[in-house]
């Protein structure tokens, strides 16, 4: 009995090793593609999701949007939607521009029943902190929460766009939606 479970212990230890090792020789010969043009692997595909989903899950606020209700907050979502999200995730009536093709992987639709099925506090914590190696940015490092907080109400509205709204979104941004026009804000909560 006791030397079944040191064979297994010394076994299980060698195919960690050897994981790694495999890992480490990929890595310093250049072996993995990194560049966004090739395709993920199965295990890319598979693994990255899911790792990405279990970390939202574990950081994400668990409160819901102060401004679900409040129709002004439409108004700034939208803005800053316009200026920031809509070159890669376009919107009902707006295709992503030319830049947004070449993100590996690609910006989700965000009217899309699978997107609006997570929760507000994921949605903040995506816009606030962004996705590491998919060309998401972290907007919490120029706009404050009461601003994520608004976006994110711009979002859960994607999928029930008015034409006027559409439109709306078609136009030129107002490059200036920052009250003040610095660009970046202190912290601070709705």
């Amino acid at each position: 009995m006791m030397r079944n479970r040191r064979e297994f212990l010394i076994g299980f230890v060698c195919g960690l090793a050897a994981v790694f090792l495999i890992g480490l020789v990929l890595i310093v010969t250049g072996a993995f593609d990194f560049s966004a043009s090739s395709k993920p692997g199965v295990i890319e595909n598979k693994l990255a999701p899911y790792a990405f989903e279990r970390s939202m899950v574990r950081r994400a606020p668990k409160q819901n949007n102060p401004f679900t209700n409040e129709p002004s907050a439409l108004a700034v979502g939208m803005a800053h939607y316009k200026e920031n999200c809509i070159i890669c995730h376009g919107a009902p009536g707006s295709e992503p521009v030319e830049l947004a093709m070449g993100l590996n992987p690609s910006a989700p639709s965000l009217q899309e029943p699978d997107i609006q099925q997570i929760s507000d506090g994921q949605m903040f914590w995506i816009i606030k902190n962004g996705v590491r190696w998919s060309g998401m940015p972290a907007f919490g490092m120029t706009h404050n929460d009461t601003e994520i907080w608004k976006i994110v109400s711009f979002v859960r509205h994607l999928p029930q766009l008015t034409p006027e709204e559409k439109g709306n979104l078609n136009r030129e941004p107002e490059h200036d939606h920052h009250q003040g026009g610095s660009g970046a804000h202190p912290e601070s909560s709705p």
